[in-house]
């Protein structure tokens, strides 16, 4: 977008077919989710993207810009969820253990989760590879003996599902645990995070088998949809930000540096596509309906024009 920035060079070998990048102005927010949603299914249903391929971005407030593109996907079949909570959750590395643990249970094949429960107890113990096998030939065991808990108990309550993880917690070593991840050094805080784990897995599992509930859990088989700073670190084949409008952007006046920063952040999310909205009219916090422009935040657009992006009116009568 600086005429005098060196030009960049794509190091993708493969051709893109589709919108690269767009910036789409709807009329209101009904529009904008059903415009979101159509392409969302499309992307899915014809180009072969999974649900976890695609990322819904806000500035802030996910329910209130994404609540109606969650209700807009649930009517095509696709499931969507705000991440917040569980994003923290699934970050942390007991949740990555248990998650492996239970794959290895429940799945014929885990190469991936088996390395992983292995290299943390090799590391853990300071074993060298000489002796890993002992670390392999209890797992084995571990698997073998617990395996069928799972495929013949059809009543998991909060309290199987905890004794469970309190197995699994026990192979693992809670002093290896503690050891290894200092955070987990003060017990409440490493207990809080297991009673979460055990509450979310307890929800899916009164109407899903293990394996959909480990996927489900995981967000597999959903479009995440978080706020940029929780999108910090994270990369999609496709990024849709929602509200690139004075509302969303409010500090945008005495702070602009910052909001076109944020606005970058958005766009370094995407490998393949971005696609950017703002509605002319939405709820605001208190759920009131406001008309809105893109007057204040117009040197974005303008910013976009210079790279060849020029907004696209989605509305009733538009083409």
């Amino acid at each position: 977008m600086n005429p005098e920035a060196l030009q960049c060079v794509s190091m993708v070998d493969e051709q893109f077919d589709g919108d690269v990048c767009r910036i789409c102005v709807c009329d209101d927010d009904t529009i904008e989710a059903q415009f979101i949603g159509e392409n969302i299914s499309r992307w899915i249903s014809v180009d072969g993207l999974q649900p976890n391929d695609i990322c819904i971005l806000v500035r802030q407030t996910p329910p209130r810009y994404a609540g109606k593109l969650i209700d807009k996907l649930e009517e095509l079949g696709i499931k969507a969820r705000i991440e917040s909570e569980l994003q923290d959750l699934l970050a942390e590395p007991i949740t990555k253990l248990l998650v492996s643990l239970l794959k290895l249970l429940v799945l014929k094949r885990a190469p991936v989760d088996w390395n992983s429960v292995v290299d943390f107890l090799s590391v853990a113990k300071g074993v060298d590879d000489g002796v890993a096998g002992d670390i392999e030939n209890g797992l084995g065991v571990l698997l073998k003996e617990k395996r069928n808990v799972l495929t013949t108990n059809r009543n998991w309550t909060t309290e199987s599902v905890k004794e469970l993880l309190d197995i699994l917690i026990g192979f693992l070593g809670l002093t290896n645990i503690q050891n290894t991840f200092r955070q987990y050094e003060q017990g409440a805080y490493l207990q809080g995070v297991i009673d979460s784990i055990v509450g979310h897995l307890t929800d899916r599992l009164n109407t899903m088998p293990w394996e959909r509930t480990i996927y489900d859990f995981e967000g597999h088989d959903s479009i995440p949809i978080m706020t940029l700073h929780k999108s910090k670190g994270l990369e999609f084949h496709t990024v849709v930000f929602i509200g690139l409008e004075d509302q969303a952007l409010w500090n945008y006046n005495s702070n602009p540096d910052e909001e076109t920063c944020g606005f970058f952040v958005a766009f370094s999310r995407a490998k393949k596509r971005m696609i950017m909205t703002a509605s002319l009219s939405r709820p605001d916090r208190f759920g009131r309906v406001r008309t809105q422009s893109i007057d204040t935040v117009k040197p974005l657009y303008e910013l976009l024009s210079q790279a060849g992006i020029e907004p696209e009116r989605i509305g009733t009568n538009s083409n």
